[in-house]
């Protein structure tokens, strides 16, 4: 046997012995020294939740997000036999000189005669980059849970191959994994690396630098105006870092039922190293070291165009794979069969040079993404637009660095726009001011405490603190800076100019927080005296009752940095908003300009409907670098424009009435110039922008700039309801809710669901954390599915017993219910019989029925009667049961006991009208039975199989209630932590949303504070009620079917067209508000109809499920918070509050932007 071994080892190495032996050792050595970076795990660790790995570790997290200090390529993949593709790659360079290079390739096939493909590279600062995400223009791969969970999203253009036309193209996809990490450096096989090495003749025995494994892809993708498609895909995906004169070909294969496998040669020119590698995913997601294939390098080097055949061997099984020799899907993917299943293979060629980056580095960039997010401090109390030091967010807030940031570009393109002089009074000022005054200080943090805490009138305390600031006499040193800087611009001037004094938050103005009409602004403001109370009450303003609740709302601090904006008026002839792309979908081949007379604040406030101009663009690719062009006027929708706002001379504004126009208020010249320079500022930012502008005598003003809030950073309805799901193992996968419906009723909370799902998640060895972190809660779940197991069996024998082939299914399980129904003693059967217990001991019934419920609980509870004490021993007894007692975020009867009264007078009522049935016993059931079993049977049913049953039975009742009982101690667990997170840190606005959240979420939470987080939590729980209602068959096959609601089959008495500001469509009942103080009588998920909306507004959005208005523009109040909470909104539906009334079911189509009357 050794000698035929060696035989066989003597072929694969070409007799290289020596090479052999030396490769072999050296491995062993770094097998033994090197162990998989991500199976670090020590389970004995209890105490530590990262080292154990139940969360995911700073390790895991280095490894995942950009690493500056390294080169690194990202290759990712998914495919089904629906010939449907994805196949990324992203390449990043080490940082030089506070920049990266960043190359992506994308191909997406969605059928089998159309490709889309991407190729672009850019170069940006490193500012530029988030900590957890991938940017290369409009593509992101976002890290939500390191080696677990990614997000991949895309909104712009790629190039469909066939016609060489730019597609627009939006998608937002999510992989999960299915399978551990395979670690290149350390997880190989010994014996057949040691052979590969050996046969190439290498001197050094290293793999390269890379992290790979399998899963899936799921998400949505929309391409043009066609509807929305859902896509599965299954691939592999992979982390290389440090490649450098590498040559690589690589080669995967996914099969329909679940088998994968990637193998590869890679050839490290600089150290002369050349081998095959190889790694298989069984049907389980079981990774599987490869001890032999049947292929030559060079059938790797180059894959042949012809059908082969090959075999892959691991020690447990062989792979058997033929790949056909039909190259289809335009050379991205080929048939093959893994082990006889149907699958699909790629094959992948990389190629880094030592000038792989070179290229990027040393192209001529234009300003693009020169914006970066300066947060640089400084000692400064007063700044002018021109100070680079004034780009600061830190120190200007959003509002300010971004004034700053259009003076620097109006300069760089020789004034094609103005942006009015000024200054910014930075948040030094604002510190200075606090430190001057400690009582202050000291009403701010008790302010912050209060709004957390919830446990005060928060708007008086609000209305205190704003009083207390107003009052303040400014600090004498800002003072003074102030006047020096006005007079140095002004001189003696300076009396007879109006100024707009603005508010400019750190945080404001963001992508997660626009902060929308939330802070204070005054405008024609003349004189030193009176600039210097504007700037004290916009200091106030951010304690105003509205703002802290938005601060709140978002999970803030309350007292955030403050600067403040001082700018000349400019008493624009016109004046407007442009967002520089369709704020709809996102489309940046179209500009919107919305436009009035006079100042924007008309526009801005929605006071006034405004003109809307539409303008085409030419983009040639998602780089800016590839200037666009203006193509031309697309539409033009004259407004009314009965109002606008003018700048009075003697301070202040005035607003003015004028009749209806039938004409626009911009000509074709100032529309197209206007387009142009807006798309300069879109360049100079490199994202989409919301832009505040004026026109003055022909010259154009820029008065703000900044991003269109949620357009690429919010999540959308598919994402939200699918997020919290797990990657399937293969594509004909079947399912079923039959015991997990008993157990988790409806939805489930994502926190309890992450539980869950670790517990049933073998591929991280998550389970093995998860028992140790949970040791009873996993203890009592082993022995239920044990005793379940064994009734489940039990009942199949007796089952089995009962039919003898001559009778009838339906009588045989007509029996077993019937012999079920002698089975008495189970622990669930206690709960009526001692709640019908406690009712017949209350003594006076007739008055305890007359009780609200508040006193009748009070009366249950205060143990000073039998009824009372026998309550309270229920508690104790069953208090942890209930709806959905398995559930953390649903409160059970001993944490809401109030849930019981009802109950209990409903049978102090019906008590006597109720009379015990007679429980049969088993011998008289078995000789009732319609199956008429034999003698020999009913005596093993009757002394053996049903006694045993029957145990089973009791113990199953019993170690459920043991199992809510643990679930209840991490349910008040749970709660304590939430509330601390909420009321203490003020980290949520509330301590329920915490069990919207998974644990890597709520990790993240507590280490900082995070807006969008709170967002996904607020929109989850929205959601959740929708969720609830979903049906499903017993065992699910097409789990690719989406529910949508088909109005073409829904009689509609009404139906009207406004302009949709979000693509999202929702049905429900309709509130009609003819002014704020109806809005009291709104109700969770009512669908709102008013005139118009402005911040008063704001405390009742999170009970909405969609917003209509009579009136308002795209950047209306209404509108923007919309796209904030991801909720559907129509504008500019006329005489919608007559058309309509409270209570009509509505549906809201916001793809076509109606609002339908539904008779139901």
């Amino acid at each position: 046997f050794l000698i035929f071994k060696a035989i066989k080892i003597n072929e694969k190495i070409n007799g290289k012995w020596i090479d052999f032996f030396a490769a072999l050792i050296s491995l062993k050595r770094t097998k033994r020294l090197n162990q998989n970076r991500i199976e670090f795990y020590d389970f004995k660790r209890v105490d530590d939740p990262y080292k154990s790995g139940f969360l995911p570790s700073d390790h895991e997290w280095d490894l995942e997000t950009p690493d500056f200090r390294n080169d690194e390529h990202i290759f990712l993949f998914g495919v089904n036999s629906k010939a449907q593709l994805l196949k990324v790659l992203i390449s990043k360079s080490k940082e030089e000189n506070g920049k990266v290079a960043l190359k992506a390739v994308l191909h997406l096939k969605l059928d089998r005669n159309t490709v889309y493909t991407l190729n672009e590279e850019y170069l940006l600062p490193v500012s530029d980059l988030k900590s957890k995400e991938y940017k290369i223009g409009s593509l992101f791969l976002e890290v939500l849970n390191p080696f677990r969970r990614f997000r991949l999203k895309f909104r712009g253009y790629l190039r469909e191959e066939k016609s060489d036309e730019l597609v627009y193209v939006r998608f937002r996809l999510h992989w999960f994994s299915n399978t551990s990490v395979y670690d290149h450096k350390c997880s190989f096989e010994t014996l057949f690396a040691a052979q590969q090495f050996a046969k190439n003749g290498c001197k050094s025995f290293e793999f390269e630098n890379r992290l790979e494994q399998f899963g899936q892809i799921k998400g949505t993708v929309n391409i043009e105006s066609e509807p929305q498609k859902q896509i599965l895909l299954w691939g592999a995906r992979s982390k290389t870092f440090n490649s450098k004169n590498v040559n690589s070909s690589r080669f995967y294969g996914i099969a329909k039922n679940g088998h994968g496998f990637s193998i590869g040669f890679v050839h490290d020119k600089e150290r002369n190293i050349k081998y095959m590698y190889g790694l298989v995913k069984d049907i389980s997601g079981v990774l599987r070291k490869v001890k032999r294939i049947t292929l030559q390098n060079s059938d790797l080097e180059s894959i042949p165009a012809e059908s082969f055949d090959f075999l892959i061997e691991t020690k447990e099984n062989n792979f058997k794979i033929n790949v056909k020799s039909e190259i289809s899907n335009q050379n991205l993917s080929r048939d093959a069969t893994i082990d006889e299943s149907d699958a699909k293979c790629i094959a992948f060629y990389e190629d880094y040079g030592e000038d792989y980056f070179s290229r990027i580095k040393n192209k001529n960039h234009a300003f693009i993404y020169s914006v970066a997010n300066v947060a640089e401090k400084n000692c400064e109390l007063v700044l002018p637009l021109s100070d680079k030091k004034a780009q600061s967010v830190i120190i200007s807030g959003g509002k300010g660095s971004s004034l700053a940031s259009l003076t620097t570009l109006s300069k760089i393109l020789n004034e094609k726009f103005k942006v009015p002089r000024g200054l910014i009074v930075t948040s030094n000022a604002y510190d200075l001011l606090l430190e001057e005054n400690e009582d202050l200080k000291k009403a701010i943090d008790n302010l912050q405490q209060l709004a957390w805490s919830r446990k005060c009138d928060l708007k008086f305390e609000c209305e205190q603190v704003v009083n207390l600031i107003s009052n303040y006499q400014m600090p004498e040193r800002v003072q003074a800076a102030i006047a020096q800087h006005l007079d140095r611009v002004y001189g003696n001037l300076v009396s007879e100019k109006s100024f707009a004094v603005r508010s400019s938050a750190v945080g404001e103005d963001s992508e997660e927080m626009s902060g929308a009409g939330q802070l204070t602004t005054f405008l024609g403001v003349k004189g030193k005296e009176n600039i210097s109370k504007a700037v004290i009450k916009c200091w106030a303003s951010q304690f105003g009752f509205n703002y802290t609740e938005y601060k709140r709302g978002y999970g803030q601090l309350i007292n955030n940095k403050m600067a403040i904006v001082i700018l000349e008026m400019v008493d624009c002839d016109t004046a407007g908003v442009v967002f520089t792309c369709n704020p709809l979908n996102g489309d940046e081949r179209q500009i919107v300009i919305t436009a009035n007379y006079g100042l924007g604040e008309s526009v801005v406030s929605a006071s006034a409907e405004p003109d809307t101009i539409r303008v085409k663009i030419n983009v040639k690719s998602n780089d800016l670098n590839d200037k666009r062009t203006v193509d031309g006027i697309e539409s033009i929708e004259v407004g009314r424009k009965e109002k606008f706002i003018k700048v009075n001379e003697e301070g202040g504004t005035v607003e003015m009435n004028r009749n209806s126009s039938e004409k626009c208020c911009l000509d074709t010249n100032d529309i197209m110039k206007l387009a142009e320079v807006c798309l300069h500022v879109h360049a100079y930012y490199g994202n989409s922008r919301d832009i505040e502008w004026g026109i003055k005598d022909g010259e154009i003003w820029l008065l703000q700039s900044r991003p269109i809030t949620s357009l690429d950073h919010s999540y959308t309805e598919w994402e939200i309801t699918h997020d919290i799901g797990h990657g399937f193992q293969r594509e004909n996968e079947f399912f079923t809710r039959i015991h997990w419906n008993e157990n988790f009723p409806g939805a489930t909370s994502p926190l309890t669901m992450s539980t869950f799902i670790k517990m049933l998640d073998e591929y991280f060895q998550v389970r093995k954390c998860i028992f140790i972190f949970l040791p009873n809660i996993s203890f009592v779940l082993g022995a239920h599915s044990r005793v379940t197991t064994a009734a489940t069996m039990l009942t199949g024998i007796i089952l089995n017993a009962l039919y003898d082939g001559k009778v009838e299914y339906e009588d045989v399980f007509h029996d077993f219910g019937k012999i079920l129904s002698t089975c008495s003693g189970t622990l669930s059967a206690e709960v009526p019989k001692m709640l019908r217990e406690i009712a017949r001991s209350i003594e006076n019934h007739a008055e305890f029925s007359e009780m609200n419920d508040e006193e009748a609980l009070k009366y249950l509870l205060s143990e000073k009667n039998e009824a009372s004490k026998k309550f309270v021993h229920f508690l104790k007894r069953h208090g942890c049961r209930g709806m959905r007692e398995l559930d953390y975020a649903v409160l059970q009867w001993g944490d809401e006991p109030i849930k019981l009264v009802h109950l209990l007078k409903t049978f102090r009522q019906n008590e006597l009208k109720e009379e015990a049935s007679k429980v049969l016993s088993v011998s008289e059931v078995l000789s009732t039975l319609k199956t008429k079993p034999s003698f020999l049977k009913r005596l093993s049913l009757r002394w053996f199989l049903l006694p045993l049953a029957f145990r089973n039975i009791r113990l199953r009742e019993e170690s459920k209630s043991t199992l809510a009982f643990y679930a209840s101690k991490y349910r008040e667990a749970f709660w304590n932590l939430a509330k601390k997170i909420s009321y203490e840190e003020g980290k949520l606005p509330d301590p329920e949303l915490m069990f919207y959240l998974t644990y890597a979420e709520i990790d993240s939470l507590i280490k900082e504070r995070n807006a969008s987080l709170v967002m996904k939590a607020k929109r989850r729980r929205n959601m959740h009620s929708k969720l609830d209602k979903l049906l499903f068959d017993d065992i699910v096959k097409d789990w690719e079917a989406e529910q949508s609601i088909d109005v073409s089959k829904l009689s509609g008495a009404l139906t009207v067209k406004g302009t949709a500001v979000t693509h999202l469509s929702v049905k429900g009942r309709l509130f009609v508000a003819h002014s704020l103080e109806d809005a009291k009588d709104l109700k969770n998920g009512d669908i709102l109809l008013t005139h118009t909306t402005d911040i008063g507004w704001s405390p009742y959005f999170p009970k909405l499920s969609g917003i209509v208005t009579e009136m308002g523009g795209l950047n209306s109040h209404g509108a923007v918070i919309a796209r904030e909470f991801g909720l559907p909104c129509l504008i500019a539906i006329s005489n919608g509050c007559e058309l309509f009334k409270t209570g009509d079911v509505v549906y809201i189509n916001g793809e076509n932007g109606t609002i339908t009357r539904l008779e139901e």
